[in-house]
């Protein structure tokens, strides 16, 4: 059994027709798999095959399974015509591969040259290269270097992820002196029992870059992903790094960026001088606008795994609308502005990537979105204790060694794991349990929107620009006593479950909100001032709404404990919850949808009491849902704000409802403006 891509045609009097067409983009062969441990791969070892009658020129890499970005070195090599299959080994790779994350072995082909294929040229000739990739059988190595492919395995071959204690260094040349700050962002994993550091120096001075060391530089201090840096052209990092003892577990980091945007192209609905960042003022770019849709992600307390706000504008014919056709746009840095008859200042709508333009009929198209992508990770899988040369160990007793699970398959005393495979066999990767209690917090107890920040940051990949902190902090100010008494997560659990858990526990909303993930509180209605009154006057259409939606549930069912050996680590306290159901909202829903809530975070009783009854007077009867168009005045609306709604119409007969924005959608060519509204 094996993979294959392949390319057919034919030749007839040098008319050339493709049966398929293969470039960088739809590669011929992609085999996944998911590293059981952090490695860096340098060799691999496949089978491979060319069953077409055209020599064909391979290119092997590895690339990331969502974002489709290479890791490492692409390697090139030559498959003869008809070439049998033959084990290959390609060296060069220098791919960085993270435990627990997906990825996918590349194997692409050029198309052929025709020219070289001498048929006859009066006659219909056929050709074909068909590749086929497969994998090694009986292959001697541990899991971590191997991966399945058809009936057999890709084994790859490098070293261990893992390194001891140390510092490395990274030297960046911007290109040219900024003119505003900038940002150095970065993704970093630091499991339990290890740190990380990132110190920064800075110079405008290219002698002193082209020199190892710091003397000279500017210190700029320990930074954080996010942390905004002064205008430099040159900056110089140090990561430091501290492992485990016995070198079972470090840290990882990877795309460290020192980042400086240009002022954004603008675009609006006419020209108006708009300040700039590195000062003066600019004219807008095109002063036309002739179709803009927006689309902001809806609330939910679940944070999925691709989370996407997006812009479309379609730009009105006029002169100066062509000249951004001369402008290399995409991956360029862009802002909608838009004014209305009664606005005194423009509106930006959005600020976001162009990923397209395109020319349809008569005018220019733009598309623009910001899209994060959460590589999830089950935090933790195995833990096992460290070996120990001095302990005795039984057949059976399973230890951490070198960021590895061995399995003793004798009795031994002093025997390295890894030195003797007769003594101990390879178990898989070993991963770290999450502790969050307050002995990893400087002895106090950790706050749930602190932990949140943690698992965002630390176990689901996400960079730290894309990240609000400053949402999460609201969240904290808000709900100060909603902590953690002491939690550990011992047992595999999905990171996006543990942050759509500590949502309900906040009582707030993750949402993405200009290119970062938010948690957004539910507002109370006791204390919280709309921002607006929406009256029956700015209503266009009549309204639709409904009970509940996505992560509504009629019924309430809140858990207090665990039992003991759960993951919360804690003798049994199992209680009976809270439970409660709506009449009405069963008869909407024609069932009863009951939310099972786990604390595995050992809240403290009286907070999950307080809770538990926000819950079931908030949700338990299903909040209502309303759909409007309404007036461009509101255009200035974006997803958390509260507004007064005043309608006939509202559900239950009555005249105003608290509400809040949960999504916004705008035509400008029609001049519609759509919101939906939650019930406070």
């Amino acid at each position: 059994m094996s993979i294959w891509g392949k390319i057919t045609g034919q030749k007839k009097y040098q008319h050339i027709r493709y049966d398929r067409y293969v470039d960088a983009n739809t590669p011929a062969i992609m085999a996944p798999f998911t590293p059981v441990s952090t490695i860096r791969v340098e060799e691999v070892n496949l089978g491979l095959e060319n069953a077409g009658n055209l020599a064909a020129t391979c290119y092997v890499w590895f690339r990331d399974a969502l974002t489709k970005r290479q890791i490492g070195n692409q390697i090139r090599l030559s498959l003869a015509a008809g070439s049998g299959v033959s084990v290959h080994t390609l060296s060069g790779f220098s791919a960085a591969l993270f435990r627990g994350r997906d990825y996918e072995l590349v194997v692409d082909f050029a198309r052929p040259d025709i020219n070289s294929y001498t048929a006859p040229q009066s006659s219909t000739s056929h050709y074909s290269v068909a590749i086929r990739a497969y994998g090694i059988k009986g292959a001697a190595v541990g899991p971590a270097w191997k991966f399945r492919l058809g009936d057999g395995e890709v084994v790859m071959a490098g070293r261990e992820g893992y390194q001891a204690t140390g510092a490395a260094w990274r030297t960046f040349d911007v290109r040219e002196a900024p003119a505003g700050d900038g940002l150095v962002t970065f993704v970093d994993v630091v499991p339990a029992g290890t740190s990380m550091q990132v110190e920064l120096w800075y110079t405008n001075n290219p002698t002193l870059a082209a020199a190892p060391g710091t003397t000279g530089w500017t210190y700029h201090g320990i930074v954080q992903s996010g942390d905004t840096i002064p205008p430099a052209r040159y900056w110089r990092a140090k990561i430091s790094y501290t492992s485990t003892a016995g070198n079972d577990d470090t840290p990882e980091l990877s795309a460290i960026s020192i980042i400086y945007y240009r002022d954004p192209v603008l675009i609006g609905t006419h020209v108006q001088a708009v300040p700039l960042t590195s000062g003066g003022t600019t004219a807008q770019s095109a002063p036309g606008l002739s179709r803009i849709g927006t689309a902001s992600a809806a609330l939910s307390p679940q944070l999925k795994q691709q989370m996407v706000g997006r812009m479309t504008c379609e730009l009105a014919p006029e002169p100066e609308a062509d000249y951004l056709a001369s402008v290399p746009l995409r991956g360029h840095r862009a802002q909608i502005r838009v004014g209305y008859n009664g606005v005194p200042d423009t509106i930006g709508l959005y600020d976001g990537i162009v990923r397209d333009m395109a020319w349809h009929g008569n005018r220019w198209a733009l598309t623009m979105d910001d899209i994060i992508s959460i590589t999830d990770a089950k935090a933790p899988n195995r833990r096992w204790p460290t070996w120990d040369a001095a302990t005795a160990y039984n057949p059976g007793d399973i230890v951490a060694y070198n960021g590895k699970g061995w399995l003793a398959l004798v009795g031994s005393t002093g025997v390295t794991p890894g030195s003797d495979p007769n003594t101990w066999q390879e178990y898989g990767a070993v991963w770290k349990e999450l502790d969050y209690t307050p002995a990893s917090n400087n002895g106090t107890n950790w706050h749930l929107a602190d932990i949140a920040y943690d698992i965002l940051s630390n176990a689901i990949n996400l960079p730290g620009e894309r990240i609000d902190r400053a949402s999460i902090d609201a969240v904290k100010a808000l709900r100060p006593a909603v902590v953690s008494t002491g939690a550990r997560i011992t047992h595999p659990v999905s990171g996006r479950k543990l942050l759509e858990e500590i949502a309900w526990l906040l009582q707030a909303q993750w949402i993405e909100r200009d290119g970062q993930i938010a948690l957004l509180p539910d507002p109370d209605p006791a204390t919280v001032a709309p921002v607006e009154t929406i009256t029956p006057d700015d209503i266009a259409e009549g309204l639709q709404y409904r009970r509940g939606w996505a992560d509504e549930k009629n019924e309430c069912l809140i858990l207090t404990g665990l039992p003991a050996g759960s993951d919360a680590g804690q003798p049994g306290n199992y209680s009976d919850g809270i439970v409660a159901t709506d009449a009405a909202a069963v008869h909407d829903a024609d069932a009863v949808l009951p939310h099972v809530f786990h604390d595995r975070w050992n809240v403290p009783q009286s907070e999950l009491t307080r809770i538990a009854t926000d819950f079931v007077s908030s949700w338990a009867g299903g909040r209502a849902v309303v759909r409007a168009t309404v007036s461009m005045r509101l255009m200035a609306l974006e997803p958390g704000d509260v507004i007064r709604l005043q309608s006939g119409q509202l559900p239950g007969g009555r005249s105003e409802m608290l509400m809040m924005v949960m999504r916004v959608d705008l035509d400008w060519q029609r001049q519609a403006l759509r919101m939906d509204f939650l019930e406070v």
